[in-house]
């Protein structure tokens, strides 16, 4: 009889050591396939922060249903649809991009604690797509929507900040709302200013470009040369004297110029010497604006900021 018992005994403790066996082998190749997994999303967003979205959109759709599987309220799976809907955003992939956002902010909706910061860059983005594709009321609401996240963390970055309150001041120009438009934009001018980073920078003169827009509209000219020269000063640094936006904040400064019927002989100080550094033609082009800004009495309007 105590043969038996000992038998059994054997038996019941050999069967346990083999499940324990058995899940310990299961938990290793899951952590392998997990640690294959990892690298290829460092990979993806690698490529992605140089801007080759091609290369990232190929890695993320390849391990998205294995993140679907695995982390289904983890941050990890928000970021990457968040990452892959900007990729697809930049590639102007705006059928693919808005499904992947709106999925991206259903992730973020169920993670504990909550991502704030995550989910203002996934609003930032689908409210980008929509802002893309002319839907200034589905923008809006994104915007809206990132911009009260921002201001209930307001130790958070301010980038982000600044950005919501540059396109809805846009949004609201584009309306004819140019009251609003106005304390948005300078808004974004406040929360931008102090933030030195290239992108921040542009965005700063993007703002104080629109705001010269605001105040051409309403007849106050000198306000608006003064927000186009401070947008070119930016411009000229960040983006380089010959670029497009810089070529944009001068035909919106010849305009204003144009409007407000100077006939002034004397040309102004940013026109009289070329610099060593700035291109001929941009010199020329300067010229060109003030030569018809002397010339003509055209009234023509405020050039369509560019989103």
């Amino acid at each position: 009889m105590r043969r038996y018992v000992l038998l059994g005994i054997l038996i019941i403790t050999a069967g346990w050591g083999g499940r324990v066996l058995f899940k310990r082998h299961r938990e290793a190749e899951q952590r392998q396939r997990e640690a294959v997994w990892w690298q290829a999303y460092q990979h993806a967003t690698q490529m992605f922060y140089q801007g080759d979205y091609g290369t990232a959109e190929k890695t993320f759709t390849d391990i998205l249903p294995n993140a679907e599987k695995w982390y289904p309220k983890d941050r990890r799976l928000g970021e990457l649809l968040s990452m892959l809907g900007t990729s697809y955003r930049e590639e102007h992939k705006y059928e693919q991009a808005e499904p992947v956002l709106k999925r991206a902010l259903e992730v973020y909706e169920t993670i504990s604690p909550s991502d704030s910061l995550g989910k203002e860059h996934a609003e930032l983005n689908l409210a980008g797509v929509y802002l893309d594709r002319e839907d200034y009321a589905s923008a809006e609401r994104y915007f809206s929507d990132a911009l009260s996240i921002s201001e209930r963390t307001p130790g958070g970055p301010k980038y982000e900040r600044g950005n919501a309150l540059l396109n809805l001041g846009f949004i609201r120009m584009m309306q004819g709302h140019y009251m609003e438009a106005e304390q948005l934009l300078n808004r974004s001018v406040e929360a931008l200013a102090s933030d030195s980073t290239p992108w921040a920078q542009r965005d700063l003169a993007n703002a104080r470009y629109r705001l010269g827009g605001v105040y051409a509209m309403g007849n106050r000219y000198g306000e608006a040369r003064q927000q186009f020269l401070k947008a070119l000063e930016i411009q000229e640094k960040v983006s380089g004297p010959n670029s497009r936006e810089v070529g944009r904040t001068l035909q919106g400064l010849g305009q204003t110029n144009m409007r407000k019927r100077k006939r002034s002989t004397s040309a102004p100080s940013m026109f009289m010497r070329k610099p060593p550094d700035l291109n001929i033609l941009t010199w020329l082009g300067r010229w060109f604006i003030l030569g018809v800004c002397i010339g003509t009495r055209s009234n023509l309007t405020s050039p369509k900021p560019a989103r």
